[in-house]
């Protein structure tokens, strides 16, 4: 990194004291308190060089008042630290009004630190994530006030610390400089906080939008997801002409298997069928999903019914030999699935409810032939005939 990252790096991990654990709207206003303290220290810094190379002599005493200004601005930070964020927000308003009344006291207007009165009135709004008009309308009318009182009251020929007109309009140039990079920069780095925090909302909302599309128990897609996916791959494949496939797989005796070993035990089994149904989804095209219950569908976009069926042979064997049953006296009970094949051939069938039918079917034929086996049903046909069984 080079070093003036790592200068903005020192910079941020300051003013995002004590932001790590408020609320969106608290954190904004604690990353802003944090950066006025900064920028309020390092702006009255700036003037304490001007004052030790000009007349240190002449001027030590707004030099040592700045001083306990800047420790004032430094305590901001560690304030918000420690959790109170509004406390905070008021000690860095509250030190900007005072200073400025006290080194206009001692220079006049004519050197403009009282300009800085405006950049305050633009922040108040932002200062305070729950302020309402009326409170912000009357610390802005404090601020005017207190701007007012000095443009009247604290005149160069008043000064307390008289300076030659020169170096009076030199300051008031810096201090025109200052206040308008100041709003220009806490306007930057607030805009960059809210966009931050709206790509913050956006990510949070595409992964609630992910999970909304989850089955919790198996990680697998739900059916809200397979209803959206499965009817445009029917829509994309009967506008393409191309096959579109569904395996529908049932765990054998599953409601048997729940009875005699437990809740908890089927819970276990379903989510080692899943990751096999998951696993079978060789390509990033296809989607494997809990249908409901023990029943489980794998869509197979671009796949031909020869191609299905070897898939759903596959699956059938990997979950036979994955020994997904508990161990018992009699030995480890074996755990098996039926499936039901289908493939989108005319026109009719890239519809999903017949797609689904049509696997429903195959899986009916399936569990009929002896279960742990995959069927390939004829939807016009009589259950049993037109179809064609494998494995067992």
């Amino acid at each position: 990194m080079s070093a003036a990252g790592s200068f903005v790096a020192g910079l941020r991990s300051v003013w995002e004291q004590g932001a790590s654990d408020a609320g969106r709207d608290r954190r904004r206003e604690t990353i802003l308190a944090n950066q006025l303290g900064l920028f309020g220290a390092a702006t009255t810094a700036l003037y304490e060089i001007f004052y030790v190379v000009y007349d240190f002599g002449l001027l030590w005493p707004v030099f040592l008042a700045n001083l306990v200004f800047i420790g004032v601005y430094l305590a901001i930070p560690l304030i918000n630290r420690a959790g109170h964020r509004l406390l905070a927000s008021h000690v860095g308003f509250l030190n900007v009004l005072v200073q400025l009344f006290v080194v206009t006291y001692f220079l006049s207007t004519g050197a403009g630190v009282q300009l800085f009165y405006f950049t305050l009135a633009g922040l108040l709004a932002l200062m305070y994530s729950r302020i309402r008009f009326p409170a912000t309308l009357a610390m802005a009318l404090v601020a005017a006030g207190l701007y007012g009182f000095c443009h009247f009251r604290f005149t160069p020929d008043r000064a307390v610390l008289p300076l030659p007109g020169t170096v009076l309009d030199l300051l008031y140039a810096g201090s025109i400089l200052g206040a308008v990079l100041l709003g220009a920069i806490f306007s930057f780095l607030f805009r960059q906080e809210i966009s931050r925090a709206e790509a913050d909302l956006e990510r949070t909302n595409e992964t609630l939008e992910a999970l909304s599309e989850r089955d919790a128990l198996t990680g697998l897609a739900n059916r809200r997801r397979l209803d959206s996916f499965l009817y445009s791959e029917c829509q994309r494949a009967a506008r393409e002409h191309r096959p579109l496939s569904l395996l529908m797989v049932d765990v054998d005796h599953f409601k048997r298997f729940n009875d005699v070993h437990g809740h908890q035990a089927g819970d276990a089994c379903l989510r080692q069928v899943a990751n096999l149904v998951g696993a079978a989804a060789r390509r990033p095209a296809d989607l494997p999903a809990r249908y409901g219950g023990e029943e489980f569908v794998l869509v197979l976009p671009e796949t031909p019914l020869s191609g299905a069926v070897k898939q759903a042979e596959d699956l059938r064997k990997a979950v036979a030999a994955a020994a997904i049953g508990p161990q018992t006296p009699q030995g480890r009970e074996e755990v098996t699935v039926s499936i039901g094949v289908a493939t989108a051939d005319r026109a009719d069938a890239y519809q999903p409810e017949a797609l689904l039918r049509v696997a429903d079917k195959g899986l009916y034929v399936a569990k009929r032939s002896g279960r742990n086996r995959s069927a390939v049903a004829d939807e016009n046909a009589a259950l049993e005939g037109g179809a064609r069984v494998f494995g067992g």
